[in-house]
């Protein structure tokens, strides 16, 4: 399981590929949770459908943490879109409603927000497409996203629009394969490829980002994979040695504009405050006594 409220990985749990994916989530949560700076702010707590759990839902509920949970389109929840009658259009070939419903497993009504979204109107529609709803004629072109929500203020349609940007982990995932090897580093104990997993998930991929934020680009620029930073910036021949008695690196580039680049990133390395965060997975050694 993963976590990313924040713009670079902020929690990561190894498990089983048989695993369900709401295993241990409250506990997950907490520890996550848990170890954020006290002095940040969490305005909401969105999850995929994995995480769609009544108990999941309950735990957020008695924290008072605000959330949007995206839900399986189970025969329960298929029942309940059908129900509705009156959709309202957003955009063109984007309709939304909402309803207040007990679904089977759970010990309460709650909010859904139901987005549909016409596919020949809108081809790159994301949701799904029940089997049931293909059989019937007025259903058959249109794709559904459900939502479950504790908030009673905002209209479906913002609901929506917060939901969907999401920590985009799945992005996050795909990065840490294609330019960290991630899933190379499998070894024979389960918590050896924690080990891997969690040094190269969360430190190496957090100071790369680090470093292409705060050094090589800047925010509104975008973040540019490993990959990319490999070819042109950190694969660059150089020497160490001594000139006039000073220590000097001498790097093999000729191109006086990417000369410009590398002199203006080292100025803004030597400028960093890299003050890190206690580690909670290291204990604090024990005073000795007198």
């Amino acid at each position: 399981m993963w976590s990313t409220s924040l713009p670079v990985p902020a929690d990561r749990w190894n498990r089983r590929g048989d695993t369900h994916t709401a295993h241990q989530c409250v506990a997950f949560y907490d520890q996550t949770r848990g170890g954020l700076p006290r002095k940040l702010q969490i305005r909401w707590t969105l999850a995929d459908s994995g995480f769609g759990e009544e108990g999941f839902l309950e735990h957020l509920e008695a924290r008072g943490a605000p959330y949007i949970v995206a839900l399986r389109l189970t025969a329960y929840v298929q029942k309940a879109i059908r129900g509705i009658e009156n959709w309202r259009a957003v955009q063109r070939g984007l309709e939304v409603a909402e309803v207040t419903v007990a679904l089977s497993t759970w010990k309460k009504a709650r909010r859904l927000v139901v987005i549909r979204q016409h596919v020949p109107t809108r081809p790159k529609a994301s949701g799904k497409q029940p089997m049931l709803f293909r059989e019937l004629e007025e259903l058959r072109e249109y794709r559904y996203s459900v939502l479950v929500t504790n908030d009673t203020v905002l209209a479906p349609e913002e609901l929506w629009r917060t939901y969907r940007p999401r920590a985009k982990e799945e992005n996050a995932i795909k990065e840490l394969k294609e330019g960290y090897g991630w899933h190379e580093f499998n070894v024979r104990s389960f918590w050896g490829t924690e080990a891997a997993m969690l040094l190269i998930g969360m430190v190496c991929y957090n100071l790369v980002h680090h470093l292409n934020r705060c050094v090589l680009k800047s925010a509104e620029e975008g973040v540019a994979r490993l990959k990319t930073l490999r070819l042109k910036v950190l694969a660059i021949p150089a020497i160490y040695g001594s000139g006039g008695r000073r220590p000097t690196l001498r790097l093999g580039v000729q191109d006086r504009s990417l000369r410009s680049k590398i002199r203006y990133w080292l100025a803004c390395l030597h400028r960093l405050d890299l003050r890190l965060f206690n580690c909670n997975a290291v204990a604090p050694q024990a005073t000795a006594e007198a």
